[in-house]
């Protein structure tokens, strides 16, 4: 005898499946997290490129900062996910 697992979703995540205001602040907080981790890069890779004398190191930090805000502003403008 087989037994099928279905995957329940919470209550919570049912109810707000459809709200525009909600996936659209979703979106936003993922855009805001992606550019928040790319200016944590670029903070490390300059704090290492003016401690180690490397300013190739620094400069691969302004790289990740700058792929962060073209990445999270295309998050930000794009359509929400939808099932």
């Amino acid at each position: 005898m087989t037994r099928r697992f279905e995957v329940h979703t919470t209550a919570m995540s049912s109810t707000f499946q459809g709200d525009p205001v909600v996936n659209a602040m979703r979106t936003y907080l993922l855009a805001a997290y992606i550019i928040l981790l790319g200016i944590l890069a670029c903070v490390g890779w300059v704090y290492i490129g003016q401690t180690d004398d490397a300013p190739g190191a620094g400069m691969i930090g302004f790289a990740a900062l700058l792929s962060s805000l073209v990445i999270g502003y295309r998050v930000a403008r794009s359509e929400p996910f939808k099932r």
